[in-house]
Order: structure tokens, then C-alpha cells, then sequence
């Protein structure tokens, strides 16, 4: 995180207090995807669309971390690490139905308006997938 207090005075910067708050704020509303988790067979890679992602574990939910949502006026996000089962649902965090396909480049999901006007990392609640063939 790269924050600590000043020599000087023993007082944290502004700039480092605001990178606290949004984390703060951030981890409150994605701690799902964060605590009592373990990492998944892959840590990540990109999206199809080039947008880092992170993945994230616990049961029978993979959690995808997504850098940032996709820019207005393209809704979808492809997980190319993420094979659909039979079973397969995806969500957001707050338990939102998100539609998905399965295609050649991985699980391709519609998260339309559940993520408009998201700043920062979006998380993904992906049921029953598994890893894509290396």
C-alpha cells in the first residue's frame, strides 16, 4: 500500500489517508470475494477485452476481480481462464443473476447495468466453473 507516517510530524499524508478511505470503502462492499478465501489454480491474467483480473476462491465460487467495469456501451466481460459446467451461475457480489456464455475465449458475462458508474475493481461471483486447458 506504500503508506506510512511522516518523520516529520508522525502524521499520514492526505493523499495516503484517501487511498485508505477508498480501500476501506472498497473492501467493505467486495469482502466476500477478499476474506476467508484461498488464491485459485490461476491467479490471473487479462480479460478478453485486456483488462487485468485476479481470481479468488472459497466452496464452490471462484471470485473474479476485474481491474475496472467495462466502459459504457460495452457491457460484457470475458474470464478466458473460466470454463462454464452444467451448473454454472454467475453473479455480483450482492447476489444480482448476471447473464453468461460460454465461448472459445473463455465465460463471457453481461454485467449490464449491475456495475454502472463503478469506480475502481468490480467482483464477479462465478458457481460451479472450472480452469480452462492450458
Amino acid at each position: 500500500l506504500n503508506v506510512g507516517p511522516r518523520g516529520v510530524d508522525a502524521q499520514i499524508p492526505d493523499e495516503q489517508r484517501e487511498r485508505l478511505r477508498w480501500l476501506g470503502e472498497w473492501f467493505g462492499a467486495n469482502e466476500t470475494a477478499l476474506r476467508g478465501t484461498r488464491p485459485w489454480v490461476r491467479p490471473g491474467t487479462e480479460t478478453a477485452e485486456g483488462v487485468g483480473v485476479r481470481y479468488t476462491a472459497a466452496d464452490d465460487s471462484v471470485f473474479a476481480i476485474v481491474e475496472r467495469a467495462p466502459e459504457p456501451g460495452h457491457d460484457t466481460v470475458t474470464l478466458p481462464d473460466l470454463v462454464a459446467t452444467r451448473t454454472t451461475e454467475v453473479t455480483a457480489l450482492d447476489g444480482t443473476a448476471l447473464e453468461w456464455t460460454a465461448t472459445p475465449t473463455g465465460l463471457r458475462v453481461s454485467v449490464g447495468s449491475a456495475f454502472l458508474g463503478a469506480s475502481g475493481p468490480i467482483a464477479l461471483r462465478c458457481i460451479d466453473v472450472d480452469a480452462a486447458p492450458v
